[in-house]
C-alpha cells in the first residue's frame, strides 16, 4: 500500500540541466528529510535511471535500470509520490507525466499537456496571445528554409521585427541558448550556431526570433492548490542586470541583482498577479510555475514559463516562498499535497492495479 510519506526524488538527466538538477535535489532533499519524510534519491542518467541507497551522495555511481522495472519496485514497496525536479528536457516537456500517469503515480509539476505548452516557447506564445496578453513581435526560423533562403530570411528579420533581436532555441531553459544580436551578421552567426547546436543534439531544427523589449525584466513563482482552489501566485521578483544577462554564463558570473518583492506600482501589481495566475490556470500548469515578463510602460510583455524551476538556496521559487512565509519544508510539502491532490481527481473511476509493463 502507497504512503504519502514515502518520496521518490527524480533528478539529472543527460541534457543541459543537469547541473541544477542536481543541485535542486540537493535542497529538496535535505528539506524533505527535515520535514519526515522517507525519501529515496533516484538519478536519471543516459543508460537509465539510477537508485541510490541511504546516505549516498546524489552524484554516486550506481546500476542503471529501465524506469518501467524501477518504478514497479518502488510501487510494491509504497511509493506515495514522485518528487520531479527534472529541469528540462523529458522531465518538463510532457514525456516524464505520460509515463507516470501511466503508471498511475501521482507526481509534482505538470501534467502532459500543461507541460508540453510550457516547455515549447513558440506554443506557450500561441497560447498567451490566445488569452489576449502580449508578446514580443517574433519569428520562427525553420533550419530547412534557413539552409535555401537565408538572405531572405534576414532581410525579413530586419524588415518587419527590426533589430535588436533576441535569438532562442525554442525548448531550452531561460538562460540557455538566448543571445542578444544587434546587427544582421550577429543574427546570421546565432542562428547558425544554434542550429548547429539542434542538429548535434538531434533536437527540433529550429529557433525563434523576437523583438528585443525595453523594459524590467520580471519573474513571477506560482504555486497551484488543491483541486477546486485558486493557484497562490508569489510576489514577483525583479531581475536587474549589471552587466551581461543575454546568456546562461552572465547570470552564473553573478552579473544580475534580485529584488524580492520587485518594487511595483500597486496597479502593475494586480495586473502581473491577474494575469500569470490566468496563465497558470489555463494552461494547466500543475504543482508551480514560474512566468518570466518585461513590465514595459504599456504592461507586461510575456516570454516563457517553466512549470519544473530550479529549487536551489539560491532560486526565485524558494526566496518568493520565504517572503510569503513558506519555508523550503513547507513548499515542497505544498507541491507534495497538490501532486496527491490532483492524482485523486485523476483517478477516480479507476479500479485495481495498473498494468505498467510496457
Amino acid at each position: 500500500m502507497a504512503s504519502q510519506s514515502r518520496i521518490l526524488l527524480l533528478y539529472g538527466g543527460f541534457w543541459e540541466e543537469r547541473e541544477i538538477s542536481i543541485k535542486s535535489a540537493r535542497n529538496v532533499f535535505e528539506a524533505l528529510v527535515s520535514s519526515g519524510f522517507e525519501v529515496k534519491p533516484v538519478r536519471w542518467d543516459l543508460d537509465g535511471w539510477v537508485a541510490l541507497q541511504q546516505g549516498e551522495d546524489l552524484e554516486t555511481a550506481g546500476e542503471a535500470m529501465a524506469p518501467v522495472e524501477l518504478i514497479t519496485d518502488v510501487r510494491r514497496d509504497g511509493l506515495g509520490v514522485v518528487f520531479n525536479c527534472l529541469h528540462g528536457g523529458p522531465g518538463e516537456d510532457g514525456a516524464l507525466s505520460g509515463f507516470l500517469d501511466v503508471c498511475r503515480v501521482p507526481y509534482t509539476g505538470a501534467g502532459v499537456h500543461g507541460s508540453a505548452i510550457s516547455a515549447d516557447k513558440v506554443t506557450f506564445r500561441q497560447r498567451v496571445r490566445g488569452l489576449g496578453f502580449d508578446v514580443a513581435t517574433g519569428a520562427v526560423v525553420i533550419g530547412r528554409v534557413w539552409a535555401e533562403r537565408r538572405g531572405e530570411v534576414l532581410r525579413k528579420i530586419e524588415e518587419e521585427i527590426e533589430l535588436p533581436v533576441m535569438v532562442k532555441a525554442t525548448d531550452s531553459g531561460s538562460s540557455i541558448g538566448i543571445f542578444h544580436c544587434d546587427s544582421g551578421r550577429d543574427l546570421a552567426m546565432r542562428i547558425d550556431s544554434l542550429l548547429k547546436d539542434r542538429s548535434e543534439k538531434k533536437r527540433r531544427h529550429e529557433i525563434l526570433v523576437e523583438k528585443f523589449v525595453e523594459g524590467r525584466e520580471i519573474s513571477v513563482p506560482c504555486l497551484g492548490s488543491r483541486v477546486g482552489r485558486l493557484p497562490q501566485v508569489m510576489p514577483p521578483v525583479e531581475i536587474v542586470p549589471e552587466g551581461p544577462i543575454w546568456t546562461e554564463d552572465g547570470k552564473k558570473n553573478g552579473n544580475v541583482r534580485l529584488l524580492v518583492p520587485a518594487d511595483l506600482e500597486g496597479e502593475e501589481r494586480v495586473e502581473i498577479t491577474r494575469k500569470v495566475r490566468q496563465i497558470h490556470i489555463e494552461l494547466d500548469l500543475g504543482s508551480c510555475s514560474r512566468t518570466d515578463l518585461i513590465q514595459t510602460l504599456d504592461g507586461p510583455v510575456f516570454l516563457e514559463t517553466q512549470t519544473v524551476p530550479g529549487m536551489t538556496t539560491d532560486s526565485l521559487l524558494p526566496k518568493c516562498a520565504k517572503v510569503n512565509g513558506i519555508e523550503m519544508a513547507g513548499l515542497c510539502g505544498r507541491m507534495i499535497d497538490h501532486a496527491i491532490s490532483v492524482h485523486l481527481q485523476r483517478s477516480q473511476g479507476h479500479d485495481g492495479d495498473p498494468d505498467v509493463s510496457l
